[in-house]
């Protein structure tokens, strides 16, 4: 079971779409072996119509099945009539463990679909950082940027983004968490029906980077992720307006 589970703290990278989650997450897995993993040989199933919020909902029913790469394909393309993949296992050349999987849901919404991967230096504080350290995390931080990169780049993808540990808050939980992750992506269809959105999120993040990608944008508050090296300070009420905002630019997209 180790190959479904990366070593704590888990660094993920996540995007809600307005898709079948089951394509998206079929979509994820072709990202995650175009940027070098390698499927590991273990996939959850649940049954194809059960429906859940969170794991621990289904874990009367899931299943960890043992594949061989055909097999893994099948299952993570959606071609396995009653069966739904809900993680798939890889292991990375320089990262370890990685899987792709469903990310808890709120009332309704769709699963956010993440690749995850031990956060290693990223979940060391910067102030404990060597020049080593350093390195290393700048080298974990820009391929899961890439990963974000990738995933933001299939169509129907509203927004995404990259965390450690919690995950990417759903729609209904816009507003209400606070945990909306500062390394942000929104899609130029959400940020063009936002109102105030693409102002506040330019405004926001003028001190850290605001970076143009072929399907939205990408903000960073954080060092290891931006080309600029620089970290600001985002604090809870100013990251809890930027969600009310989302949320409507949402309900407005759909």
């Amino acid at each position: 079971m180790s190959q479904l589970y990366p070593e704590p703290p888990h660094l993920w990278a996540a995007v809600y779409a307005d898709d079948d989650e089951s394509a998206t997450f079929a979509r994820a897995c072709g990202v995650a072996e175009t940027l070098g993993c390698t499927p590991a040989g273990l996939v959850e199933v649940v049954p194809e119509d059960k429906e859940f919020d969170f794991f621990f909902d289904v874990a009367d029913v899931v299943e960890a099945v043992r594949v061989d790469a055909a097999r893994h394909a099948e299952l993570t393309a959606g071609e396995v009539v009653g069966a739904r993949a809900v993680r798939a296992g890889y292991r990375h050349p320089k990262f370890g463990v990685v899987t792709v999987q469903y990310q808890p849901r709120q009332n309704g919404d769709r699963h956010p679909i993440s690749l995850e991967l031990g956060a290693g230096p990223l979940g060391i504080p910067v102030d404990l950082w060597s020049k080593s350290t350093r390195r290393r995390a700048y080298g974990v931080a820009e391929w899961i940027r890439e990963v974000l990169k990738a995933l933001a780049g299939e169509s129907g993808v509203l927004y995404g983004g990259i965390g450690i540990e919690n995950a990417l808050p759903t729609p209904d939980e816009l507003g209400r968490t606070g945990e909306l992750p500062t390394e942000l992506f929104v899609s130029h269809s959400v940020l063009g029906r936002g109102g105030a959105l693409a102002d506040d999120l330019r405004r926001e993040f003028e001190q850290g980077e605001s970076a143009s990608w072929a399907t939205g944008r990408f903000f960073s508050a954080w060092e290891p992720f931006n080309s600029r090296r620089v970290s600001i300070s985002m604090n809870g009420e100013r990251m809890t307006r930027l969600e009310r905002l989302l949320k409507a630019a949402l309900t407005d997209h759909g």
